[in-house]
């Protein structure tokens, strides 16, 4: 916390993982591939250079990372979309092994037959194009960051809009796999039940809900002027 006259200013702080204490004190249904945790930091003196506001950028130059970072919450709705995809990317390569060598019911020829190649393939290709969204976003984010002390709108906003296609996408991609595999969801323990809750529990942060959606697009559409939200 900083103080700006009378009113204290919060900051974020980034920081070596050997200065932080990791308490791995999360007992959760999903999010488990997430690293969610609590994290502690102990009193110490954090330079500076490491801090950023999400809501203001500085006044103080200290690279394109705290100029990017500092311009609105798109690194939180980027760490879901890029959880969303490691999640859809598991569940894809995990159902290509199975189906390579699961039979049905009362045959010997592999499961992975001419339907259910078609629907893989569908599924590369949305997670590609996902994939391939957040990525341009991103170059193009940090090229202006790298430039300006202020990212434009514009970006924000196609990076916004790729996040939360990433995100819906993912979950109807490993949904369709599920599908493709039948019974082989059910283990509690297996990998695609698992990608399957994590998806859908992480789907719903309030970063990527309906009323954030609602201001990308009020902000699109010049309904709104500005929101660092997104």
């Amino acid at each position: 916390m900083a103080n700006t006259g009378d009113v204290p200013e919060a900051r974020f702080a980034l920081v070596p993982v050997d200065r932080a204490i990791i308490d791995e004190n999360w007992n959760t249904m999903g999010m488990i591939g997430t690293g969610s945790h609590t994290v502690a930091v102990e009193k110490q003196l954090i330079p500076a250079a490491w801090t950023i506001r999400i809501d203001l950028w500085s006044e103080r130059d200290y690279g394109p990372m705290s100029a990017a970072a500092g311009n609105s919450a798109w690194p939180v709705a980027t760490s879901v979309a890029a959880v969303q995809l490691g999640l859809a990317r598991r569940a894809l390569d995990a159902a290509a092994e199975l189906l390579k060598v699961k039979t049905a019911r009362r045959a010997a020829a592999p499961l992975i037959d001419p339907r259910v190649q078609y629907e893989l393939m569908m599924a590369e290709g949305a997670w590609s194009a996902c994939y391939a969204g957040v990525e341009q976003a991103l170059f193009r984010l940090w090229e202006h960051a790298e430039l300006n002390r202020r990212l434009p709108v514009e970006d924000r906003l196609v990076l916004f809009a790729a996040n939360v296609h990433a995100s819906a996408s993912a979950i109807r991609i490993i949904g369709s796999i599920c599908d493709l595999i039948g019974s082989s969801v059910a283990p509690a323990q297996g990998i695609f039940g698992a990608c399957l809750r994590d998806a859908r529990i992480i789907g719903s942060h309030a970063i990527l809900s309906g009323p954030k959606v609602e201001i990308a697009a009020q902000m699109r559409y010049g309904l709104l002027e500005d929101s660092f939200w997104v």
